[in-house]
């Protein structure tokens, strides 16, 4: 919001783009997720601040979903319906426009070719009634559930890291190689373990995964929270785990870059 300004006199309409979103920034993303020729995340927030009217025009949002991201919002009666028949039935509700707007800047964090996954159509905003935050990516089920809880959380980067992590399993299941699945895996410590609840176990010590869920549950999680930290809240995954940091920024968002064209397999 503080990248733009948009006064209006009559007939003309006169947009102020901060130069922070200029100065810098391009050179720092090309760094850090390899694309070229991209003005930053700053920029893109200011013209979509623009083209969806301060985030107020939900035709428009919903237009930048679909066309830059290929996700539909559907009418919360869509699941609703399909999960009635379950023992633990689901509520759905609309998305406020704020939320969307969340999303939208969240998606843009990764590099450009993640931005449309054929096997990701929908986001839905389900009901928590346990105010649990757990948030779920339906693989299989084209979409991800987002608890509606998680948009009212006092830290947004606490929100914007639920998005990126739910993001990132579609990318384990539909994108990522076997082969960098592996070398994820060995880097952790995992191993499969038949005792374990989840079936995997690690022999790195927790202090080495930059949350305690990363550590408890198997590589997928472990990947997912350690990119949703590299995008969000970067400093914390460099301190904690300086090799996850650079395995991701040089395995994942560097190689795929602007140019991806199946270098994951190296």
């Amino acid at each position: 919001e503080n990248g733009i300004e948009i006064e209006t006199a009559g007939a003309v309409t006169l947009v102020t783009i901060s130069g922070t979103c200029f100065a810098g920034e391009e050179q720092e993303q090309k760094q850090e997720t390899g694309r070229e020729g991209a003005f930053g995340i700053s920029l893109y927030a200011a013209v979509v601040q623009f083209v969806t009217d301060g985030g107020t025009d939900r035709s428009a949002i919903e237009m930048i979903l679909r066309e830059r991201y290929g996700i539909t919002v559907p009418a919360p009666a869509v699941f609703t319906e399909e999960a009635t028949p379950g023992t633990a039935e689901k509520r759905y509700s609309a998305f406020e426009n704020r939320d969307l707007m969340v999303i939208l800047s969240v998606f843009e964090m990764f590099p450009e070719v993640f931005h449309q996954l054929p096997q990701l159509k929908y986001i839905v905003r389900r009901v928590d009634t346990e105010r649990t935050g757990r948030s779920t990516a339906v693989i299989g089920g084209e979409r991800i559930e987002f608890a509606d809880t998680i948009f009212s959380r006092p830290y947004s980067y606490e929100t914007r890291r639920v998005i990126a992590h739910e993001k990132t399993h579609f990318l384990w299941a539909y994108v990522f190689t076997p082969q960098l699945k592996a070398d994820w895996t060995a880097l952790s410590g995992w191993y499969r373990d038949a005792g374990s609840e989840s079936g995997w176990s690690t022999t790195e010590d927790p202090s080495a995964f930059v949350s305690d869920y990363a550590y408890q549950v198997n590589p997928n999680e472990d990947m997912a929270e350690s990119v949703a930290y590299y995008l969000v809240h970067p400093e914390r995954l460099r301190s904690r785990c300086p090799e996850k940091y650079e395995f991701i920024r040089d395995r994942i968002m560097f190689m795929a870059g602007d140019r991806y064209a199946g270098r994951l397999l190296l």
